[in-house]
């Protein structure tokens, strides 16, 4: 398997074909299971029809099926990751009591949850959101960081035109990266979306591999990748 390289596969497979204790740092925003097009008590007349493959991509698991997938999941990053690997999982409020917990019954140590402000707020029937949740944990001891600096708040707006709602900022990723990695190490995110955790790494001189299960954002990530004149060969090409 190749590294600086995206897969258009299950991330269960793709993960499944790296060798124990290959990765040197997990960055990655899994599907939250928020039911985004879900028929709802909200929305009686929703006409949605669901294949087995939109089923997963549009997160409208049960809580008990997605929590069972999830954990099998984490089981895989945990073994691949090198001993001291820093782990980082996106999550919002009602996903955060439960990917804790997922993470920790795999021996992830946890050390802090880091605040994203997107400084401006999103829709909703309350409280309306202003705020994501990152995980930060590790394989065991961890790895020393490169800054003892850094605030565990991360004031940045988000993507002002972004390809999927979820779409992260380049510059929140570089945060992490900057800070549990170094030049040429691996990174892994087993949920690439539409690539932005590879620009980054491309970005900071880091090796990447990722996997895409969503054919659109498997194209789009393809395209961005191109755009951004990655694939150079400066960097380890191989996985173990």
């Amino acid at each position: 398997m190749e590294n600086n390289k995206i897969y258009h596969e299950d991330c269960l497979i793709g993960m499944s074909k790296i060798a124990d204790e290959t990765i040197d740092c997990i960055i990655t925003d899994p599907p939250f299971n928020s039911e985004t097009k879900m028929a709802s008590p909200f929305r009686p007349d929703s006409k949605a029809k669901m294949s087995e493959e939109e089923w997963f991509i549009y997160n409208n698991m049960s809580a008990r099926g997605y929590n069972f997938w999830f954990n099998n999941v984490i089981k895989e990053m945990y073994r691949i990751s090198k001993k001291g690997t820093h782990i980082y999982i996106f999550t919002n409020w009602k996903g955060l009591r439960n990917t804790m917990d997922l993470m920790e019954q795999n021996f992830i140590v946890l050390h802090d949850l880091i605040t994203w402000d997107k400084e401006h707020f999103g829709v909703g029937f309350k409280y309306r959101p202003q705020t994501e949740f990152i995980i930060f944990g590790s394989k065991g001891k961890p790895r020393d960081v490169n800054s003892h600096s850094i605030s565990n708040l991360i004031r940045l707006k988000r993507v002002s035109k972004p390809y999927s709602i979820v779409q992260k900022p380049v510059e929140l990723i570089d945060k992490m990266i900057l800070m549990s990695t170094n030049e040429n190490d691996l990174i892994l995110d087993p949920f690439m979306c539409s690539g932005t955790t590879a620009l980054s790494a491309e970005k900071n001189k880091r090796n990447f591999i990722g996997f895409e299960i969503n054919k659109e954002n498997y194209a789009e990530s393809q395209k961005r990748l191109n755009l951004g004149g990655l694939f150079s060969n400066s960097f380890n090409t191989n996985v173990d």
